[in-house]
Protein backbone atom coordinates (compact mmCIF):
# COMPACT_ATOMS: atom_id res chain seq x y z
CA UNK A 1 0.00 0.00 0.00
CA UNK A 2 1.29 3.20 -0.70
CA UNK A 3 2.09 5.70 1.89
CA UNK A 4 3.92 9.16 2.51
CA UNK A 5 7.55 7.66 1.79
CA UNK A 6 6.38 6.10 -1.46
CA UNK A 7 7.73 7.21 -5.54
CA UNK A 8 4.12 8.42 -5.62
CA UNK A 9 2.56 9.61 -2.66
CA UNK A 10 -1.31 9.92 -2.84
CA UNK A 11 -2.28 14.03 -4.02
CA UNK A 12 -4.40 15.73 -1.79
CA UNK A 13 -7.51 15.27 -4.09
CA UNK A 14 -6.80 11.87 -3.81
CA UNK A 15 -6.41 11.68 0.35
CA UNK A 16 -9.42 14.09 0.11
CA UNK A 17 -11.54 11.44 -1.69
CA UNK A 18 -10.56 8.67 0.54
CA UNK A 19 -11.28 10.43 3.59
CA UNK A 20 -14.39 11.42 2.22
CA UNK A 21 -15.73 7.46 2.62
CA UNK A 22 -13.70 7.10 5.65
CA UNK A 23 -16.49 10.13 7.16
CA UNK A 24 -18.72 7.91 5.63
CA UNK A 25 -18.10 4.68 7.25
CA UNK A 26 -18.92 2.90 3.92
CA UNK A 27 -17.88 -0.76 3.40
CA UNK A 28 -15.72 -1.75 0.32
CA UNK A 29 -18.01 -2.48 -2.75
CA UNK A 30 -21.10 -0.22 -1.67
CA UNK A 31 -21.79 2.32 -4.58
CA UNK A 32 -21.38 6.12 -3.29
CA UNK A 33 -22.59 9.23 -5.89
CA UNK A 34 -19.56 11.37 -6.64
CA UNK A 35 -21.50 14.21 -5.63
CA UNK A 36 -22.50 12.70 -2.33
CA UNK A 37 -17.94 12.14 -2.16
CA UNK A 38 -17.21 15.68 -2.97
CA UNK A 39 -19.94 17.23 -0.41
CA UNK A 40 -18.31 15.09 2.27
CA UNK A 41 -14.83 16.08 1.05
CA UNK A 42 -15.99 19.87 1.50
CA UNK A 43 -16.75 19.22 5.19
CA UNK A 44 -13.44 18.04 6.07
CA UNK A 45 -10.82 20.15 7.33
CA UNK A 46 -7.87 20.70 5.07
CA UNK A 47 -9.60 19.14 2.06
CA UNK A 48 -11.25 21.90 -0.32
CA UNK A 49 -12.53 20.75 -3.41
CA UNK A 50 -12.15 23.55 -5.45
CA UNK A 51 -9.57 22.75 -8.16
CA UNK A 52 -10.54 21.98 -11.73
CA UNK A 53 -13.05 19.43 -12.33
CA UNK A 54 -10.10 17.09 -14.16
CA UNK A 55 -7.69 17.08 -11.52
CA UNK A 56 -10.57 15.15 -9.08
CA UNK A 57 -11.47 13.25 -12.40
CA UNK A 58 -7.60 12.28 -12.63
CA UNK A 59 -7.85 11.48 -8.65
CA UNK A 60 -10.14 8.91 -9.32
CA UNK A 61 -8.66 7.37 -11.83
CA UNK A 62 -5.22 7.26 -9.90
CA UNK A 63 -7.05 5.97 -7.17
CA UNK A 64 -8.43 3.09 -9.44
CA UNK A 65 -5.18 2.17 -10.96
CA UNK A 66 -3.37 2.14 -7.40
CA UNK A 67 -6.93 -0.27 -6.89
CA UNK A 68 -8.37 1.79 -4.33
CA UNK A 69 -11.87 2.45 -5.80
CA UNK A 70 -13.48 1.03 -8.85
CA UNK A 71 -16.77 2.73 -10.54
CA UNK A 72 -19.53 1.84 -8.96
CA UNK A 73 -22.61 0.28 -9.84
CA UNK A 74 -25.83 2.48 -8.37
CA UNK A 75 -28.22 2.81 -10.62
CA UNK A 76 -30.01 5.89 -9.13
CA UNK A 77 -26.38 8.00 -9.72
CA UNK A 78 -24.58 8.77 -13.26
CA UNK A 79 -21.14 8.37 -11.63
CA UNK A 80 -20.94 6.74 -8.85
CA UNK A 81 -17.59 5.22 -6.93
CA UNK A 82 -17.06 1.79 -4.22
CA UNK A 83 -13.68 1.19 -2.33
CA UNK A 84 -12.28 -2.13 -3.52
CA UNK A 85 -11.40 -4.00 -0.28
CA UNK A 86 -7.66 -2.62 -0.47
CA UNK A 87 -9.04 1.02 -0.47
CA UNK A 88 -11.06 -0.27 2.49
CA UNK A 89 -7.91 -1.49 3.86
CA UNK A 90 -6.30 1.53 3.54
CA UNK A 91 -8.64 3.98 5.09
CA UNK A 92 -9.33 2.14 7.98
CA UNK A 93 -4.95 2.24 8.72
CA UNK A 94 -4.74 5.95 7.22
CA UNK A 95 -7.87 7.31 7.73
CA UNK A 96 -9.65 6.02 10.90
CA UNK A 97 -12.45 7.93 13.14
Amino acid sequence: MPNESDDNPLSQEEKAILAAFANLGVPAEQSVPTDVIFARAARIPGFLPGSAPWIWESAFISLQVRGYVEPGMDPFSAISWQLTPDGYELIEKEFSR
